[in-house]
């Protein structure tokens, strides 16, 4: 049986950078940590304050840490899919994404025990 991914919705941009940094304190890789988000104004400001790696949309490379998705919709239930997540879970956190909420997805379940 596989593992699922650990997801936690967002409204305040402030939280989501507050509990990437949570997760890298408790040695969580980079590569369990996703940030997903539709709303191009956040992105590179999102990714400034995370220092995370922006994929998506021609964002790429900044600070090198994490990754955050910046997806368009024909993408998303696909690549939500491919971080373990099942197709009715991708399809309702897609629906999330649409309406403006962010994204944490962390596949690094050892280390995130009780956060």
């Amino acid at each position: 049986m596989d593992i699922k991914p650990i997801v936690r919705e967002y409204d305040s941009s402030g939280h989501l950078v507050n509990d990437v940094r949570e997760l890298q304190s408790r040695g969580v890789d980079k590569n369990s940590i996703y940030i997903w988000t539709h709303q191009n104004n956040n992105v590179n400001r999102l990714a400034t304050e995370a220092e995370v790696k922006t994929i998506g949309r021609g964002q790429l490379g900044i600070n090198g840490m994490f990754q955050l998705f910046d997806s368009n919709p024909g993408q998303l239930v696909s690549k939500l899919k491919e971080v373990g997540l099942s197709t009715t879970e991708a399809e309702r956190y897609e629906k999330k994404l649409e309406e403006g909420k962010g994204l944490i997805i962390c596949t690094d379940n050892e280390r995130t025990d009780g956060w």
